[in-house]
């Protein structure tokens, strides 16, 4: 695992500046701890820190071949690299035991088919000399962060947006025209920052760039699996539990590939038992695992931790936070994470991550089961919604009204677009109550890039279960994915994810969605088969619990995570202009008096605020990386 940086000049007769690209990837050391290099020829300059994992002693960036005539810079797992490497021996020479040479040489400018052959998690850019073009690629999920940005003169990548920050003619400023989607859905979707003009290279696509037109294309090399049948992943005379669970085995077996100790993050809940059952019983001895808590006991859900790790003999770990601990790592997390922290539980996942470095380098993690065969409960809402389509309108709004007064999430959401299956879909993945966002930000809002997904979804399958998997994967999993990159990259930790290897993705879309979701009735179902062959009943029959954190409860205290409610009563937050200050101050008055619950939406805002005096009002982010302990931006600290 490591962190990458790069700047293409448009005059060929220009390098980038030495000293610059040192400072650009020196702001990267905490994804690389072990190694660096830094690459300048003519206008192109390659900057690279290393967190060693596989061939400790070799594998050193940035790489060239034996001409220089290209070079490659790469961040992440290619966990099928030996078996490419035999394929290719008769072809090539290899002086490394390490993936980044099996990526160089198969790499290639002209067509993208080669990546499809790739099991793992990349972020890479390739420098080819003859032909002056940039290969930029990403992984098929966006597991690997990839950010990029161009000037008039300059074409500037890194793994983080915190290098191009570093360049002089970087000049933060805020997407404004994202910021109602980011205080609705947590984040935003597509290519788009919350920094304009910075942008992301998407999930499963390459960006081709050519120094003489000075421009970039952005080409898709993912083909989803379609064309594909199950034979094409597995023994298709199994039963689907079987299939699921021989898969699930081999991305285990391939993301336990490590020089270095291999532990897993389990929370107690179906996904990361399940993972650590697995690797356990390919370990040779006791597998380190860990779990996060709190002192709230409603809210720690580690016993259920310290069963699976009872049960299954591992070497257990527990880390409990409180909101002292909270507030202390709070703006540190914001600074690693670069944009609104979309997620409250991102600040325990930094700290458990530093926690768990103390043993381990490696740790796999439950992410995108729940995105894969339907684990939220939420998921019910549209499915019922059609369902709901022929009641009478004065029904639906008798019933609509009533569940706004009972302030009940489930049924509002479920009656608010009961006459539209789409617009039900796209609402559905909504955290902040439409009420409170709609008197915060009066629309009408289109959320065009959410509704471009949806209507990739319906071109891509029938089903509308399956068109929520898939817009899932496409807008909420990112976010949950860059958030894991970051705060666990923060204590140079590398996180694998398992259940996101492409075969099991593709497969499961070939999955009757009856093994996925039952109306009313269950989630997830042949995950839960599955893990009862592993793990405990009261693991398995668990009512499906989210990493959640006590925010309501503290916002309510002043002298704790309530402080931070005072950025937004000051006049820096009166003067942005992008919603009515005085509703806010009710949201505020309401909420801390125990009238009614606006954490979400004052969550949002209070981190929306953070970021943009870390990021963009000044270059305080700096100082909370590296300094923590500095004074806070919270006025009332």
């Amino acid at each position: 695992m490591c962190g990458i940086v790069g700047i293409v000049n448009r005059n060929d007769g220009m390098s980038p500046s030495r000293s610059l690209l040192d400072q650009m990837t020196s702001s990267l050391f905490h994804r690389g701890p072990d190694d660096g290099g830094v690459y300048i020829s003519g206008p192109v300059g390659f900057g690279h820190r290393r967190l060693a994992v596989i061939d400790l002693s070799g594998g050193r960036q940035p790489m060239a071949d034996q001409a220089s005539r290209r070079i490659l810079i790469y961040n992440g797992e290619i966990y099928n690299f030996r078996e490419l490497r035999t394929e290719m021996s008769a072809a090539h020479h290899f002086e490394t035991d390490c993936d980044t040479e099996v990526l160089l040489r198969m790499a290639s400018i002209s067509d993208f088919g080669w990546l499809e052959s790739l099991n793992g998690m990349f972020a890479f850019a390739l420098w080819d000399n003859d032909a002056k073009t940039l290969l930029l690629g990403r992984d098929r999920l966006g597991i690997k962060p990839l950010y990029y940005t161009q000037l008039h003169n300059e074409f500037i990548f890194a793994s983080e947006i915190r290098a191009l920050l570093l360049h002089p003619n970087v000049i933060p400023s805020v997407n404004t025209r994202r910021i109602p989607e980011y205080l609705a859905f947590r984040s935003v979707c597509g290519n788009q920052t919350m920094f304009s003009g910075i942008h992301e290279v998407p999930p499963g696509h390459v960006m081709i760039f050519r120094q003489n037109s000075f421009q970039g294309d952005v080409i898709r090399f993912w083909s989803e699996g379609e064309k594909k049948n199950v034979g094409d992943y597995v023994d298709p005379t199994l039963s689907f539990e079987d299939q699921f669970e021989r898969l699930l085995i081999e991305s285990v077996r391939f993301r336990r590939i490590s020089d270095v100790p291999v532990g897993t993050y389990n929370s107690g809940g179906l996904d990361s038992s399940l993972i650590t059952a697995i690797a356990q019983s390919q370990t040779k001895g006791a597998l380190h695992t860990f779990s996060v808590g709190f002192e709230e006991s409603d809210y720690d859900e580690t016993k259920y931790a310290e069963i699976i790790a009872s049960r299954l003999r591992t070497r257990h770990h527990t880390l409990r936070i409180s909101e002292q601990d909270y507030l202390q790592a709070f703006e540190q997390t914001v600074a690693h994470l670069e944009e609104p922290m979309n997620h409250a539980h991102t600040v325990p996942l930094l700290e458990l991550s530093k926690f768990a470095k103390q043993y381990v380098t490696v740790v796999l993690t439950g992410e995108g089961s729940d995105e894969l065969f339907g684990g939220y409960p939420r998921f019910h809402i549209p499915l019922l919604t059609e369902s709901l389509s022929a009641l009478p309108g004065p029904v639906r709004r008798r019933g609509l009204a009533m569940a706004r007064s009972m302030r009940s999430r489930k049924i509002t959401k479920l009656l608010e677009n009961a006459e539209d299956t789409v617009q039900s879909v796209i609402e559905n993945s909504r955290h902040t109550p439409r009420e409170d966002f709609d008197l915060l930000c009066p629309g009408p809002h289109a959320f065009t890039e959410r509704f471009e997904v949806y209507d990739a979804a319906v071109r891509r399958t029938p089903t509308t279960l399956e068109r929520m998997l898939y817009f899932d994967q496409r807008t909420y999993l990112p976010a949950l994915l860059k958030r894991l990159d970051k705060a666990s990259m923060a204590a140079a930790i590398e996180c694998r994810v398992p259940y996101l290897d492409y075969r099991i993705v593709e497969w499961s879309m070939l999955l009757p969605p009856s093994l996925k979701v039952l109306i009313c009735r269950d989630n997830k179902l042949i995950v839960k088969k599955v893990a009862s062959r592993w793990i405990p009943h009261e693991i398995t029959s668990r009512k499906k619990v989210g990493f959640g954190v006590p925010i309501s409860r503290w916002l309510r205290n002043p002298r704790g995570l309530g402080r931070y409610l005072e950025l937004l009563l000051d006049s820096t937050f009166r003067n942005r202009g992008y919603c009515d200050p005085k509703i806010v101050e009710t949201f505020i008055r309401q909420h801390s008096q125990g009238l009614t619950d606006h954490s979400e939406i004052l969550w949002g805002l209070i981190n929306l605020e953070l970021w943009w005096r870390l990021f963009v009002d000044s270059n305080a982010w700096q100082q909370k990386m590296y300094a923590p302990e500095m004074a806070t931006v919270c006025p009332t600290a």
